[in-house]
């Protein structure tokens, strides 16, 4: 329903002057005041769907993409007053870094709300609202200032599950937008002599018209529980923002902060003290409930943890006389402290092996802490398996591997990284074993409640030209499908896919923006790979008719050389297509991207402060 009226129309006898109707939600109205007399505009809104907000930085890369549901907007406002009424019932913010482990970052969690109709106890899963915001704003003509009546925020309960690479990326990009702001500050050349009885320091007096005056303000921040993962996979740039920033990053899950009130009343300061205050609130919050969070990291084995499931367990066995809910209480709190610090030493053992191959491997290997306990079990028993193996073969493989890259320098260097790895690989395969089979116990014996999916699917940032496009879902498929062809790799994008031989084989050709892959049908993985020409390699694709069929003819380097430039008919490979059109449409796309990927290596690279 929409409603708009003239302010210059007489005013009716009722309290709603209805123009036109529709099917709308938005409500825009004219109330008329019968004692003062005053016009008034009314703005309602309501977004039972929401709104997405997406969060992507220079490279371009989305970082994380927000969602706001269950929106209910309403203001009423004239020149001398303004009422605003915000209600946002699902806040959730997704982890959008392709290859994560913890997909969801900020969500709230669902609440239990017991309803009792005998003889069963029924329970029902009730999500309140997460953001009430609620502003009463009158102005003082008299010394022309906003005076704020009423404002009262309050937000509900919050998980936030957050990763070392989501969180370098957001500080790395919020420096990056700092430092593109050009705020020049001028500085006078005159020197300043301290001893002058006569100088004056003319600090810049703020206006009166330039604070606001609050006589209430209220901020009620629910329960936040914190959790940090440390994934181990961070560039070279993001390792120099974690040195700049100089704070260790250390695993830990659910440290639970509780906030007081925040409440103010008749405060008169401008807008950035205002924030200055509010901000100290929260950190002095913070530092008094740092026992929480070194009470919860994994290396100790979350110690806070344990504490909560036993109490738990004896609150159940004093009221209901439960004596099974406090061993699983407690089998629960030994297994999960058993799983994280064994995980911890292992990953430690890992990285000191020096071995990225085995490394990357491992991590592949890694499971969500919310899997079933088999896939727990599973992943420790591969652990093992390649701990063992490593162990073995690490004397012969790390001295082969430092040769081909260093000479005689990186073979005896190998050979000490084989005697390290001979000892480590196989105590870390141990301690894997040992934390998947603890996890597994955990899961077992824990009542998970249920955690939100992503939204939507990771944004595929590589548009037409290599800039930034709008969000295409099968872009975001592809993508993901490329990541289980070559590892892993995200710097690979994808581009395009087409169908070869759409009746017969099913062969596909996906194009990225480093190469082209023609694969078989089947699951997507390394496996299934027929053919993977890269655009270092690649001089020149074309199509071709012969005997009435249809290829795709591609003439390659010998080796990485960009000066050898040359059309060797015994240096190509051809691909069979099922129509021209399959086979145009192929080779064009892939001169446009290798064209695309040659100016990409004159580019000038950006640098990382």
């Amino acid at each position: 329903m929409i409603e708009i009226s003239d302010s210059q129309q007489e005013p009716s006898p009722q309290s709603w002057v209805m123009l036109n109707n529709s099917q709308s939600n938005i409500l825009l109205a004219t109330l008329t005041d019968q004692q003062s007399k005053k016009s008034s505009t009314e703005v309602v809104l309501s977004l039972a769907g929401g709104i997405g907000v997406s969060f992507i930085n220079l490279k371009p890369e989305e970082l994380f993409f927000a969602t706001l549901s269950q929106i209910k907007f309403k203001s009423l406002f004239n020149k001398t007053f303004q009422n605003i009424d915000l209600e946002i019932g699902a806040i959730q913010i997704d982890n959008q870094l392709f290859g994560c482990e913890l997909p969801v970052s900020v969500f709230s969690p669902p609440q239990v709300k017991k309803s009792f109709s005998p003889p069963q106890v029924k329970k029902s899963m009730v999500n309140s609202s997460n953001l009430l915001l609620s502003i009463h704003v009158e102005k003082d003509e008299d010394f022309d200032l906003l005076v704020f009546k009423e404002c009262s925020i309050d937000v509900c309960k919050l998980n936030m599950e957050l990763e070392d690479r989501l969180l370098l990326k957001l500080i790395q990009a919020i420096q990056n937008l700092l430092t593109h702001d050009d705020v020049s500050v001028k500085k006078s050349d005159e020197p300043i002599n301290i001893f002058d009885s006569h100088h004056i320091d003319n600090k810049p007096t703020v206006d009166v018209k330039d604070k606001l005056f609050f006589e209430s303000l209220v901020v009620n921040q629910g329960e936040l529980r914190i959790s940090l993962l440390t994934t181990g996979k961070i560039d070279q740039d993001l390792m120099i923002t974690k040195k700049n920033l100089g704070i260790p990053f250390i695993s830990f899950e659910d440290a639970a902060i509780s906030f007081d009130q925040y409440n103010r009343h008749n405060v008169l300061e401008t807008k950035g003290d205002m924030l200055n205050n509010i901000l100290q609130f929260y950190k002095e919050t913070f530092k008094n409930q740092a026992a929480v969070l070194l009470g919860s990291l994994d290396i100790l084995g979350n110690p806070m943890g344990f504490i909560q499931d036993f109490s738990s367990g004896v609150e159940g066995l004093l009221k209901k006389g439960n004596i099974g809910g406090l061993f699983v209480n407690v089998a629960h709190g030994f297994s999960d402290s058993a799983a994280k610090m064994t995980g911890v030493i292992a990953d430690g053992l890992w990285s000191a092996s020096m071995d990225s191959k085995f490394q990357e491997s491992r991590d592949s290997l890694r499971v969500s802490r919310a899997s079933s306990s088999s896939s727990h079990f599973s992943a420790g028993l591969k652990g093992f398996g390649m701990g063992m193996i490593g162990g073995l073969t690490s004397m012969v493989t790390q001295p082969i591997e430092g040769a081909s890259k260093k000479g005689v320098t990186g073979f005896f260097a190998g050979i000490g990284k084989g005697l390290v790895g001979t000892v480590a690989k196989p105590v870390a395969g141990v301690l894997d074993f040992a934390s998947g089979t603890a996890a597994a116990v955990r899961m077992s014996t824990e009542t998970q409640l249920p955690t939100p999916k992503p939204v939507r699917l990771k944004r595929n940032c590589y548009g037409p030209g290599g800039v930034l496009g709008k969000y295409i879902k099968h872009a975001s498929e592809g993508q993901e499908i490329l990541l289980k062809f070559n590892e892993g790799d995200v710097e690979e994008m994808y581009v395009a896919m087409e169908v070869v031989r759409p009746s017969t084989d099913r062969l596909k050709a996906i194009l990225t923006n480093k190469g082209i892959y023609f694969v078989k049908s089947g699951p997507p993985c390394p496996e299934n790979i027929k053919l993977h020409v890269e655009y270092t390699r690649l001089l020149d694709s074309q199509y071709y008719f012969e005997e009435s069929l249809h290829f795709i003819e591609m003439f390659l380097c010998r080796r990485q050389d960009y000066s050898v430039q040359e059309y060797n008919l015994d240096n190509r490979t051809t691909v069979r297509c099922e129509t021209e059109r399959v086979a145009y449409k192929v080779t064009q796309k892939a001169n446009y991207l290798k064209s695309l990927y040659e100016e990409s290596l004159f580019a000038v690279p950006k640098v990382v402060k």
